[in-house]
């Protein structure tokens, strides 16, 4: 996460975050839950997934939306000379990670181990506003990615209902792909590796998530993997909210 670190993972910047002061959860529950998230974006090492307590299966049904089938995970194995895959499920533990308490909704922030690839493992963040009541009112994805090379997000908070969306996809006007393996274009070598996609959402006073029609498209030079961690004088567009 990209707060005063930036690490493989979720990645988030928040810049000049307002809170709202003595909020009424109608809820116990509820509180309960949001108790837990201990870090008031922003923070510093919610990377770290030693520090980030785990979501207990209840609370993660009841209120992320979790089911059974969601809650486990399978990091086996593949044998290419048989042919074969191995399983090996586990129990997949969703983490709190943050939250902000506005006047009318509260934002938390969570993640979950999606996969486990040649890279690292793989951390899918969420997004989910909900209303003091414990009803759940809108989310969405802000960081992780989908696969090994060719995609990535990451998230920057503008204030505590602003944020933007860094979504880096590989350049298909330099690769073309053919069974699963991507090879370059003929006389493609100067252009960018990858496109970058910034997007602007606001979150409304009811919770929802939205555009806000701001979007703005950077041509990057390094690979889409590269952008998974930070790197500092990069031409990263993420750079400019350290």
């Amino acid at each position: 996460m990209r707060i005063a670190t930036l690490i493989l993972g979720l990645m988030i910047f928040v810049h000049s975050c307002n809170y709202a002061q003595n909020v009424n959860y109608e809820d116990e529950n509820f509180k309960s839950f949001c108790d837990e998230f201990k870090y008031i974006i922003p923070v510093n090492c919610i990377d770290q997934e030693e520090y980030l307590n785990k979501i207990p299966d209840d609370y993660s049904k009841k209120y992320l939306g979790l089911s059974d089938k969601d809650l486990i995970i399978d990091d086996g194995s593949y044998n290419y000379d048989d042919d074969v895959w191995t399983s090996n499920w586990r129990k997949r533990e969703p983490l709190y990670v943050g939250k902000i308490e506005c006047k009318s909704n509260v934002i938390v922030i969570y993640k979950y181990l999606d996969n486990i690839d040649n890279i690292g493992e793989n951390w899918i963040s969420i997004l989910l506003t909900f209303g003091y009541n414990g009803k759940r009112i809108d989310k969405i994805e802000i960081s992780g990615y989908k696969t090994i090379e060719e995609d990535n997000l990451g998230c920057v908070f503008l204030n505590n209902q602003t944020f933007r969306l860094f979504d880096y996809k590989i350049n298909l006007d330099k690769y073309k792909k053919e069974h699963g393996v991507y090879y370059l274009r003929e006389n493609s070598e100067d252009k960018p590796e990858t496109i970058c996609t910034i997007t602007e959402y606001r979150i409304t006073d009811a919770g929802k998530i939205e555009k806000t029609g701001w979007t703005e498209t950077k041509l990057l030079k390094e690979s889409v993997t590269y952008y998974r961690q930070y790197h500092e004088d990069s031409d990263d567009p993420m750079n400019e909210y350290k």
